[in-house]
């Protein structure tokens, strides 16, 4: 019995810290930089702002096949 409160105690206690360390969701994973990449070659991703991630990531799942490309380039200049 002492085990067994002495462990729920402990887990207990650490638990805050262990959700101190969730990562933040990335705004624009791999998967989308490297469609990017292929609708726009040569785009340069190495510098962009949150507020640019967003709107990439926003482009390409809500684009039509056919803007997506004009409305990446738009974000990036």
């Amino acid at each position: 019995m002492k085990t067994f409160t002495l462990a729920t105690f402990a887990a207990l206690a650490l638990a805050p810290s262990a959700f101190a360390f969730t990562p933040v969701p990335q705004l624009l994973p791999p998967t989308a930089e490297a469609e990017i990449r292929a609708t726009v070659p040569g785009a340069d991703l190495s510098n962009l702002t949150d507020a640019q991630r967003a709107a990439l990531a926003s482009a390409l799942h809500s684009s039509e096949n056919g803007e997506i490309g004009p409305q990446i380039r738009a974000i990036l200049n």
